[in-house]
C-alpha cells in the first residue's frame, strides 16, 4: 500500500489540566471541556495533573478517546529550583497508553 499525501500536521497540546485539577482555577462539564477541545480542532492532549491523577480524569480520558483525541497522562511535579528569573522549574512524566490504570496509581 502507498500513501501519497505527504506530511500530516496535527495539533497537540501536552499539557493541558483539566477541571479536575488539584490547584483548579475553572470548572467546567466534561462534555464542554470535550467539546472545547474538539472546537479548537486539537487532535492529541496530556491531561495533566499535580503530584497524582484524580479519579474522573480517567474517566474523562475515555470520554476524550471516543470523540477521537488521542489522550496521555501527563503528571506534573512542582520542583523547588528556581533559575535566574525566578521562574520555577517543573518535571511532567508522560505516561504511555500501554500503562494500565492500577499501575498508575501505585506509580
Amino acid at each position: 500500500m502507498t500513501i501519497n499525501r505527504g506530511s500530516e500536521w496535527r495539533k497537540w497540546d501536552l499539557h493541558m489540566h483539566s477541571p479536575y485539577t488539584f490547584l483548579n482555577k475553572y470548572s467546567c462539564s466534561d462534555e464542554d471541556f470535550v467539546k472545547a477541545i474538539l472546537e479548537s480542532k486539537i487532535s492529541c492532549v496530556g491531561l495533566t495533573n499535580y503530584f497524582k491523577f484524580d479519579e474522573k480524569e480517567y474517566e474523562l480520558k475515555e470520554k476524550l478517546e471516543r470523540n477521537g483525541i488521542t489522550t496521555f497522562l501527563n503528571l506534573e511535579l512542582r520542583l523547588d529550583y528556581l533559575n535566574k528569573e525566578d521562574d520555577c522549574l517543573d518535571l511532567h512524566i508522560i505516561f504511555s497508553n500501554n500503562i494500565g490504570r492500577e499501575d498508575l496509581q501505585k506509580f
